[in-house]
């Protein structure tokens, strides 16, 4: 049985936006689509193993529920809860992605 890929409006800005960067930066919307296109198919690989990532807690020692994988530069952030895998957010590697995914849950 394959799982169920869940995109947050979150994730889909985050592609949204590192595509308009890279078509701008590079001037050239091919490289932009190479690029999200490489997202998209680490992003599918969760369909057959959810559990292809790392936990979160193996590299920052904070308790939480996302594993990760890496896609060229970016970090794909995600949860599963059993065949459903929530694509929450899709960052830069130099990011402070523990602020990004956190901030909100901080300030409380």
């Amino acid at each position: 049985m394959k799982n169920k890929l869940h995109y947050s409006p979150e994730a889909l800005n985050d592609l949204n936006e590192i595509w308009e960067y890279v078509a701008n930066d590079a001037e050239n919307e091919n490289v932009a689509n190479h690029l999200v296109s490489s997202i998209f198919h680490t992003i599918d690989q969760l369909e057959s193993f959810s559990a292809l990532g790392p936990t979160l807690y193996s590299v920052t020692g904070r308790t939480n529920e996302y594993r990760y994988l890496v896609s060229g530069n970016y970090l794909v952030f995600y949860r599963t809860i059993y065949e459903n895998v929530y694509i929450d957010r899709i960052i830069h590697s130099r990011r402070d992605y523990m602020r990004i995914l956190f901030d909100e849950k901080l300030g409380e």
